[in-house]
């Protein structure tokens, strides 16, 4: 799933700009949540418990305007994709200098904001994320790795934790691990797994995730989790 915010302090625009996305998600058949925020302080107020993939951001808003927002929201993350819109051209220049996706002019036209979605989806975080496949229910079910955060092992079955939902699985968890990327999972207890792209902060006894859920973290395993989790951000591993 990819996840979208739209930035525009005016309701209207913004409403118009989620309708286009949604048509587009439904014509190209991508999978996508959409969040709606009418103004900077919104944005960061819901950043730390998302994980956007695209932003798409006015630039003239009242209060921090979205160049600003771009600004600091590329020092934090440099895998989201900007999309710019405006009512003006005077800032291209800066807009490309956050390597934005676009710059999209007011009135928006529905194809140009197609075609920004698509390249924007293109070098998402999901565009090479993998479905791994598990035994559910008698069922066989698929699921994108980035979006498992966590999974704990029980005496005949692994749980697996997403943003939305807990699906359990028919496997032992070191089964369950050896379905994972190894760049993105570590095993941090014996009973818990963690995908380090939702790792936060790790303590003596337990990690922190982004969405403020703690993970058990064993005394022998922590120096490996660290090792991981340090790997994983300074890029090491893709």
């Amino acid at each position: 799933m990819i996840k979208i915010a739209i930035c525009d302090d005016e309701k209207e625009q913004l409403e118009y700009l989620g309708g286009i996305i949604k048509k587009w998600s439904d014509t190209m058949s991508v999978t996508c949540s959409l969040s709606l925020f009418e103004s900077a302080e919104e944005f960061w107020f819901a950043y730390g418990k998302n994980h956007f993939d695209i932003a798409v951001l006015d630039i003239q808003m009242s209060g921090q305007n979205g160049l600003e927002l771009a600004k600091q929201l590329r020092k934090l993350n440099d895998k989201i994709s900007i999309i710019f819109v405006t009512g003006i051209s005077d800032y291209i220049g800066e807009g490309y200098n956050v390597y934005a996706v676009n710059y999209l002019l007011k009135p928006i036209d529905e194809n140009r904001l197609f075609e920004a979605l698509s390249a924007a989806a293109a070098r998402s975080n999901h565009a090479d994320d993998k479905k791994v496949l598990f035994e559910s229910d008698g069922e066989t079910i698929a699921v994108y790795e980035d979006e498992i955060e966590y999974i704990e092992a029980f005496s005949h079955s692994t749980s697996l934790f997403t943003d939305s939902e807990v699906l359990e699985v028919k496997s032992g968890i070191n089964s369950v691990m050896e379905k994972l990327s190894a760049g993105k999972f570590v095993k941090c207890h014996r009973s818990y797994g963690v995908n380090l792209k939702y790792v936060k902060l790790i303590k003596k006894y337990e990690i922190l995730l982004d969405n403020g859920k703690t993970v058990p973290v064993s005394r022998r395993m922590y120096n490996d989790v660290n090792d991981a989790f340090i790997s994983y951000y300074k890029g090491k591993i893709s």
